[in-house]
C-alpha cells in the first residue's frame, strides 16, 4: 500500500460534531475522543484531485499554509478507510465507479476528499519536522515539496517514516503532548490486569494490536494474562472456611434465648448496641494500646475512623490469655471479620496480605499482595510465630 501525504493548515477551519474549530486545535480535539471513546478518530479529508487513493494506504497529515507560524512537519499518522456505503462517491455517481470506496465527496472545483481513521497524534507546535528528517541517511533524495493534499510519499521512504514516527509520537505521549490509541488501549489493559480482571485485560491487549500488530508490550502481556488464567483454572477449586454451620445455628439459638436483640424501649436498644459495639471492637486496654501502636489506623487499609477500627487477636485471648500488642492488629472492622474467618491472613515473613480466592473478584481484591502498617517499637510488632500459625490454619493458602 502507498503512503499518503495529506496537507493541514492550521488556520483553515474545521467542523467538528458540535463546532467549528482551527485545524491546529484539531490535536486536542482528537486526544479527547481518544480517551473518550476508545476509538479511532475518523474523519473526510480533502486530496486535492488524486484518484489513486486505495483503501488501506498509510495516512500522513502535515502542516501547511503559513507555516511562518508553525513549525513544519508530521502531526498526525493512520490509514485510509472505506467511507460510509450510502457516501461513497462511486455509488452516488457512476462517472466515479472507478474511484476506490475512500472517496465520498468532489467539489465544485474538481477536488476530491477521502475517509480517514487517524490513531495517534501530535499538538500541532510539535510536529516531527521534516527539517530533521531530511538530515536522516533514510531520507537522502527524497522530496518533502508537496504540491497539494493527496501526493504519494517516496514508498522507498516509507517504513523511515513510519519508525520515525514511531518514536516522535511515543515521546510526545509520554509528555501528555501527543496520544496514541495504541497506548489508549494497552493503558485500559493495565488497569484491567491491575484489578485482576484478566480476560477483560486480554481484550483491550486485542485491541491495542489491531492498531498495531507489532507491538510487543501487548503481545507480552497477553501471554502473562493466559499464564495466570490456566494456572487459575488448574486449581482445585476451594471452599471458603466458614465456622462450622450447626456451630453458627447453636450460637444463634443462644442469642434468641437471651433475647439480645429484642428491644423494649430506645434506651433499651442504645445500651444493647454499645455493648455489641463494645464486645466487637475488644477489651478496653487491649484496644486502646492498639490504637496507640497503630496511630489510629487500620494497619491494612491506612482508614482512619476511630469508631470502625476493632482491636483483633492474633491467636484468641482464650487460647493465650495474651492481650499484648504483638498478639494484635488494629484493623476496620469488616476486615476483623475476614480475619476471624480466615479469609484473609498475613505471610509474617513478607508481611504481606493474601485473601481467599473467593474475594479475588470482589473489592477486596485492592488488598492482595499489601504489606500491612506495623509500629516503630519492634517489641509491638505482629508477632511471626502467631502469624505463622494463622497462615497455616488456612489451608486455601498453599494454593494461591
Amino acid at each position: 500500500m502507498a503512503t499518503i501525504i495529506f496537507l493541514c493548515n492550521g488556520d483553515a477551519e474545521y467542523y467538528t460534531e458540535k463546532r467549528i474549530i482551527p485545524n491546529k486545535d484539531l490535536p486536542e480535539e482528537i486526544k479527547l475522543k481518544f480517551l473518550r471513546n476508545k476509538d479511532y478518530y475518523r474523519t473526510s479529508w480533502s486530496c486535492g484531485n488524486s484518484k489513486f487513493i486505495k483503501v488501506g494506504d498509510r495516512a500522513y497529515f502535515k502542516t501547511s499554509g503559513n507555516i511562518g507560524n508553525y513549525p513544519n512537519g508530521f502531526i498526525a499518522a493512520g490509514h485510509v478507510i472505506a467511507a460510509p456505503k450510502d457516501d461513497q462517491l462511486k455509488r452516488l455517481d457512476r462517472k466515479y465507479s472507478d474511484l476506490s470506496e475512500a472517496y465520498l465527496d468532489v467539489y465544485d472545483n474538481g477536488c476530491f476528499s477521502v475517509y480517514i481513521q487517524i490513531d495517534s497524534i501530535v499538538d500541532f507546535n510539535i510536529p516531527l519536522e521534516q527539517k530533521d528528517l531530511k538530515k536522516l541517511s533514510g531520507f537522502k533524495g527524497v522530496n518533502f515539496n508537496f504540491g497539494g493534499s493527496g501526493c504519494r510519499f517516496d514508498e522507498n521512504a516509507a517504513a523511515f517514516l513510519d519508525s520515525e514516527w514511531e518514536k516522535h509520537s511515543l515521546i510526545q505521549q509520554r509528555q501528555k503532548r501527543g496520544s496514541r490509541l495504541v497506548d489508549v488501549f494497552f493503558d485500559q489493559g493495565e488497569a484491567c490486569k491491575q484489578n485482576k480482571e484478566y480476560h477483560a485485560a486480554i481484550e483491550a491487549y486485542k485491541s491495542a494490536l489491531k492498531v498495531n500488530p507489532k507491538y510487543s508490550k501487548a503481545i507480552y502481556r497477553i501471554n502473562i494474562c493466559e499464564s495466570i488464567l490456566k494456572a487459575s483454572a488448574d486449581k482445585p477449586i476451594i471452599k471458603p472456611p466458614f465456622p462450622d454451620e450447626s456451630k453458627l445455628i447453636t450460637a444463634r439459638k443462644e442469642l434468641d434465648k437471651e433475647k439480645f436483640l429484642t428491644f423494649k424501649s430506645y434506651a433499651d436498644a442504645c445500651e444493647k448496641i454499645t455493648v455489641s459495639i463494645a464486645r466487637r471492637q475488644g477489651q478496653q486496654k487491649f484496644r486502646q494500646s492498639l490504637l496507640e501502636v497503630y496511630f489510629g489506623r487500620c494497619a491494612i487499609t491506612n482508614f482512619d475512623a476511630e469508631a470502625a477500627l476493632e482491636a483483633a487477636h492474633i491467636i484468641p485471648y482464650i487460647e493465650t490469655e495474651n492481650n499484648e500488642p504483638s498478639n494484635g492488629l488494629l484493623l476496620r472492622a469488616d476486615l476483623h471479620t475476614l480475619f476471624d474467618l480466615n479469609l484473609i491472613t498475613i505471610n509474617p515473613e513478607t508481611m504481606k496480605v493474601h485473601i481467599h480466592p473467593t474475594l479475588q473478584k470482589t473489592a477486596y481484591r485492592t488488598i492482595e499482595g499489601k504489606e500491612i502498617q506495623v509500629p516503630e517499637d519492634e517489641t509491638r510488632r505482629p508477632n511471626k510465630q502467631f502469624l505463622k500459625q494463622r497462615l497455616e490454619q488456612c489451608e486455601w493458602w498453599k494454593n494461591v
